[in-house]
């Protein structure tokens, strides 16, 4: 599974750490880094990722600001990466699934990246779960069974309800 990712910081630095500890990951495809909020809500629109590493503090619009402003589209799986300790409630109750502190190392970026694994998973699960529901209710409606059936008895035909079966 190719997992499609953005990394959005203003701090270059952060980013090429981000990209250095991500590069040795085979799941993972950074498809654009950003440095400020309106571009990474450009990004998101057009890239449509899976997986989200986004910084609270940037210029244009902060980090909760862009999860806002995705409300009804598909949402990607958000790891937040930050120096300020302050906002991990509300990243959280933005559905975060994890909150990495500045400075990090690669192996809490490992860690991180093996949470949204299994939120993503347990998200395609969900989804083929859904889906094999739906087709199993067309099928069921396009379905038409007799009402009755002709049983021959005795030289006789009877009929039969196939409620009565």
């Amino acid at each position: 599974m190719r997992i499609r990712t953005i990394v959005i910081d203003d701090e270059p630095l952060v980013r090429s750490s981000l990209l250095r500890a991500l590069r040795h990951d085979k799941d993972i495809e950074v498809v654009r880094e950003c440095g400020d909020g309106v571009s990474a809500l450009d990004a998101i629109n057009q890239e449509q990722p899976d997986l989200l590493f986004l910084d609270v503090h940037m210029p244009g619009l902060t980090g909760l600001q862009v999860l806002g402003e995705l409300e009804g589209a598909k949402m990607p799986v958000t790891i937040f990466v930050t120096a300020h300790k302050d906002y991990a409630i509300e990243a959280f109750e933005a559905n975060a699934v994890d909150y990495i502190l500045k400075p990090f190392g690669s192996e809490r970026v490992e860690r991180s990246v093996a949470r949204a694994k299994v939120r993503l998973a347990s998200e395609l699960d969900d989804r083929y779960a859904s889906q094999l529901l739906h087709a199993l209710a067309v099928v069921q409606r396009q379905q038409q069974y007799q009402e009755r059936i002709a049983v021959p008895v005795n030289g006789r035909v009877l009929l039969v309800d196939t409620k009565d079966i």
